[in-house]
């Protein structure tokens, strides 16, 4: 299901904690529609209040998904919004060396899927990923999400592995050998 957004959202003060419990087909139980000037107001002024009491303790880190177009925006906001050049790309971290196998392999550099694809699996096969550590995000709703698929932790490195279905079934050095099956 693809739900698209025409009018902005800011959060009811009356909403549930902050989590991963908004039904996005009703999304309307923890957010109030607004203006585009109320919710542009809102959104500066929290920019505001946070680089005014934490300043530099601010880091930008964007995503792969992002456009170039985003990317420089983003960059900018970091730079000339809160003043200091805390920004990166999760690229430069966690993705250099996929991007390199994915171009030799598949030709090209992009990703096969969003994480919310777990959605229509059966089974989440982790091997050489820890994403409780690398990608907090991700690991959270594959959690809340965990009852409906079977998950095998390859190597047992991660702390998925003690959810897992079945977990460490091959060592560090099996890794290899068992890629090229």
């Amino acid at each position: 299901m693809i739900i698209v957004l025409t009018t902005p959202l800011i959060r009811r003060e009356d909403a549930p904690a902050k989590g991963l419990n908004v039904d996005p087909a009703n999304p309307l139980t923890h957010f109030r529609e607004a203006t585009w000037e109320e919710a542009l107001d809102v959104a500066a002024n929290g920019f505001a209040r946070h680089r005014d009491s934490r300043g530099k303790r601010v880091a930008g880190f964007g995503s792969a998904k992002c456009s170039n177009e985003e990317a420089y925006l983003f960059q900018k906001l970091i730079r000339q919004g809160f003043g200091h050049n805390n920004v990166d790309h999760c690229t430069r971290l966690c993705h250099a060396s996929s991007v390199a196998a994915l171009m030799e392999n598949v030709g090209s550099a992009a990703v096969t899927a969003t994480f919310n694809e777990i959605e229509n699996a059966d089974v989440a096969i982790v091997i050489g990923a820890n994403p409780t550590e690398n990608h907090p995000v991700a690991a959270t709703y594959f959690q809340a999400i965990c009852q409906t698929w079977r998950q095998i932790d390859c190597d047992g490195s991660s702390r998925a592995g003690a959810q897992s279905d079945m977990h460490r079934i091959c060592c560090n050095s099996a890794r290899v050998p068992m890629y090229q099956c």
